[in-house]
């Protein structure tokens, strides 16, 4: 049944070579927003830090997949259970159990086949997505290895 009054609102929009492109911005960021109270400011600020450990990964030349973007890297810190950001005691502590977190769950697929993005509408992990566990998994050994974690 069509109920005009339910629905969520999102956006469609196409890339140059006509490829659909479906997103869900507002509740995006409401969900973004409501992660990063949630964990003590700590979401956002660890996204921010995965970007420039990647970016400097890539400065100092190494092999990092181009699939490895930004949304996919706020939407893995998403799927982070909150506890583990709220009870590290440092930065170091939070990147090492985000990475150690999300190592164990993008090991299987089925450890990491029911994420969501951080709007919660699509899963992380489906076809068409440039991105895919495999990629994402090598690249937190690449991160753990590049901070000389033991």
């Amino acid at each position: 049944m069509n109920n005009p009054n339910n629905f969520i609102e999102g956006i469609k929009f196409f890339t140059t070579d006509s490829k659909e492109i479906i997103n869900y911005p507002k509740i995006h960021l409401k969900n973004g927003i409501s992660k990063n109270d949630n964990t003590k400011r700590k979401f956002k600020r660890t996204v921010r830090l995965y970007k420039r450990i990647k970016n400097k990964m890539i400065e100092d030349g190494l092999p990092v997949s181009g699939n490895i973007r930004s949304f996919l890297i706020e939407s893995l810190l998403w799927n982070v259970p909150d506890i583990i950001f709220n009870n590290a005691n440092s930065w170091n502590d939070t990147l090492r159990n985000t990475i150690i977190s999300l190592y164990n769950n993008t090991k299987t697929e089925e450890g990491c086949n029911t994420w969501g993005e951080v709007s919660e509408q699509f899963y992380l992990f489906h076809s068409g997505r440039k991105w895919n566990r495999e990629d994402t998994n090598a690249f937190l050994i690449q991160m753990w290895n590049y901070l000389e974690y033991k």
